[in-house]
């Protein structure tokens, strides 16, 4: 599994005792919604943002996924989230400007996104009992190594899994492409799919597994 792919590949490890291992990548440690702060700071870091910008942002986001996660009533939390977006002033906008929050604000109502600012990768890590390779690129921004590396290993340990191989490789970023600077903007510039140094260690895992 990648990214939220690996989040549930450790549900079905977890519930599914015939899983013989799994290989997760650029793989959360962390919830989704502490990856999200993380991912927010760290792209606009790259993209120039100052530390002021990024700290206004931060306030924002987190304003909106309180919102996401304490309002349950769809209509309630709409009108909230256009007060967030609009600086309280969404009745003073014009038609297209409210369609534009609109559409900002439907995929996080969406049932997907309620579930997923919600999760926390720990409790299903802590419950996968079969052998786990994990790697995650060192300039991935949207699940940078430094606090999800740490993350993982204690939520496997803590489980009382022994087997298992964490590894965090040099220069490629959160689609374990070789990459400059990791941010988002160069991901489809990159003509590279996927490393071959992560491709072969995914290989030579399942068949040192395998003997």
């Amino acid at each position: 599994g990648h990214s939220e792919g690996a989040v549930i590949a450790c549900m079905v490890a977890s519930r599914n005792s015939r899983a013989a291992g799994i290989v997760l990548l650029g793989a959360p440690g962390l919830s989704i919604e502490e990856n999200l702060y993380l991912q927010n700071a760290l792209i606009r870091r790259a993209e120039g943002a100052s530390d002021e910008a990024i700290a206004q942002a931060n306030v924002l986001q987190g304003k909106i996924f309180s919102v996401v996660k304490d309002v349950a009533d769809d209509a309630g939390a709409q009108v909230k989230l256009r007060e967030i977006f609009s600086s309280n002033l969404y009745e003073r906008l014009d038609d297209n400007q409210k369609k534009s929050i609109d559409e900002r604000i439907k995929p996080l109502l969406s049932p997907y996104f309620r579930d997923i600012i919600k999760c926390d990768p720990s409790a299903y890590l802590g419950r996968v009992p079969c052998p786990v390779l994990a790697i995650i690129g060192q300039k991935d921004l949207q699940c940078p190594p430094k606090e999800n590396i740490p993350a993982l290993e204690i939520a496997l340990r803590k489980g009382g899994n022994r087997n298992f191989k964490i590894l965090e490789m040099e220069e490629l970023n959160h689609l374990l492409q070789t990459a400059f600077s990791g941010a988002m903007s160069e991901y489809a510039s990159i003509e590279e799919t996927m490393s071959p140094r992560a491709l072969t260690a995914i290989s030579d895992w399942v068949l040192s597994a395998k003997k």
